[in-house]
């Protein structure tokens, strides 16, 4: 009985013995197999302002790194921005959601406030930075008297993103509500187990008091009337993060990830991205290029102006995304209509007007991305309104520019061709000639165009004359009629 218990024992330790050599075998095997198998991460930075050059970037840098051969295991946004425009932050977040070939992190280098943290929130993983912040997504609009929030019926939309996505990420819903309306406060309380639960006030008052006392160490964590902010050490307590880490390279250490690549900006988007920031004062000068262009035609100096500039800032904006192919058509037709106005039928007006309506819509289209705003997304109707307002200031800058023009300018050009008055009161005693010409009746040829002012050659001399039939072009017979003022009047000549 003895010997067998004996040989039973040895057997047991032997037993255990070779477990524990295929254990340690094992996880042995385990470290080489995740040492050969790092996870692939390719990294793409989002810094600087909110744009549609950036949202053009995001989009083109996901597209080529889940092209790219081996395919990446993980995307890891590299966020540094305090923010910009809603509507660009949101289509980076639907492609950033749209993403299923490999999982989604951010990495927080320093901030990640208002639609930093929209883009934060739309990965799987919040990774921060030591001193990071993240929060503070009220949509606001900028005015002369400083930001002004845009109201609830902005809110919601905004706060029921920031919920799915929370929920989707596994962060605490009522946090990041919070961070968009500064109107909820925010508790927590644990249930019996122990596990710690939040709670908007709202969603709080709306459970019955038997459901209330299964809770304990009740507690509000964000006071109603502020925005939320967090620090990496509150994000990190309070679940909304995966950690903090010094830089890039600490988490990619932490985590065993291999970084395959780090995708930048083209000179191109850069560009484009720089060009965009200058579209207002690209309208204006477009606009009143081709208002020179309508006042003295014939050199086609300034018609050629007005087409580069206003090719620069709708091809930009067209290729960032903005404009879209009824935007360029509008352009197009404007331009044309323009065109004909000035060569075929001058002093009809329609076809000028008409031309800037095409060219003043396209402009506005150029300024959105989108034709007919979304009910879902009320911003969009305030952003097409700010695009109107921004297109009738520069027609207005255009209006200033082109009179500053022809006051400074145009006198100075060697190829002017347009109502420029050149008479002058220098020599003359007084402010009238002691001797004025009697040129009544005598007929004369326009040396420009009448539009209706101009200049006419009568009796050998040049004169500056008003037409009294409407626009004349360069080289109609005329007849001087009379002398008003300083100047003389001609009407068309009378064929017989």
């Amino acid at each position: 009985m003895i010997h067998a218990i004996v040989f039973s024992s040895l057997l047991s330790l032997a037993s255990s013995d070779t477990l524990a050599v295929r254990d340690s075998t094992k996880t042995s095997s385990a470290d080489t197999i995740t040492a050969i198998a790092a996870k692939k991460v390719v990294v793409i930075p989002i810094h600087g302002e909110v744009d549609e050059g950036l949202q053009h970037f995001t989009q083109r840098a996901i597209d080529d790194a889940l092209a790219s051969t081996p395919k990446p295991d993980v995307l890891l946004f590299d966020i540094d921005t305090w923010g910009g425009r809603l509507d660009a932050a949101f289509e980076i977040s639907d492609a950033i959601g749209a993403v299923q070939q490999c999982s989604t992190s951010a990495f927080i280098a320093r901030k990640a406030i208002s639609a930093g943290a929209l883009i934060a929130l739309s990965t799987q993983k919040i990774y921060m930075a030591p001193g990071s912040t993240i929060g503070d997504c009220a949509p606001i609009l900028q005015t002369q008297e400083g930001p002004k929030f845009l109201g609830e019926k902005i809110e919601s939309p905004l706060r029921a993103r920031f919920r799915a996505l929370a929920k989707r990420s596994g962060v605490p819903a009522a946090l990041a509500e919070k961070m968009v309306s500064k109107d909820l406060s925010v508790k927590t309380a644990r249930d019996t187990a122990g596990t710690l639960h939040w709670f908007s006030n709202q969603t709080w008052e709306e459970l019955s008091d038997t459901a209330q006392s299964r809770y304990h160490d009740v507690r509000t964590v964000a006071e109603e009337g502020q925005l939320l902010t967090l620090d990496d050490q509150e994000a990190h307590r309070w679940q909304f993060s995966g950690g903090t880490f010094e830089n890039i390279d600490s988490l990619l250490s932490a985590r065993h990830w291999q970084k395959a690549t780090q995708l930048e900006p083209t000179w191109a988007e850069s560009s484009l991205r720089w060009i965009s920031q200058y579209v207002s004062i690209l309208f204006v000068l477009g606009l009143a290029a081709f208002f020179l262009e309508y006042k003295m035609p014939g050199t086609g100096f300034f018609g050629i102006l007005g087409v580069i500039f206003l090719g620069i800032a709708l091809g930009s904006q067209y290729l960032l995304g903005m404009a879209s192919y009824t935007a360029l058509a509008l352009a197009v037709l404007g331009v044309l209509l323009i065109a004909v106005e000035v060569t075929f039928m001058p002093g009809m007006i329609f076809p000028a007007f008409a031309g800037l309506v095409c060219l003043l819509a396209a402009l506005v289209l150029s300024l959105q991305g989108f034709t007919v705003p979304d009910p879902n997304m009320p911003w969009q109707a305030v952003q097409m309104k700010r695009g109107i307002l921004q297109v009738l200031g520069a027609a207005v800058g255009a209006a200033v520019v082109s009179i500053l023009a022809f006051r400074f300018l145009v006198p100075h050009l060697p190829f002017r061709d347009g109502p420029v008055l050149t008479a002058t009161l220098a020599g003359a005693p007084g402010q009238v000639r002691e001797s004025q010409p009697d040129l009544v009746g005598k007929d004369g040829i326009c040396l420009t165009p009448m539009r209706p002012v101009g200049r006419v050659l009568v009796d050998g001399a040049e004169h500056d004359a008003l037409s009294r039939s409407g626009m004349l072009e360069k080289g109609t017979l005329v007849t001087v009629v009379e002398l008003s003022g300083a100047q003389w009047v001609v009407e068309r000549m009378e064929k017989s």
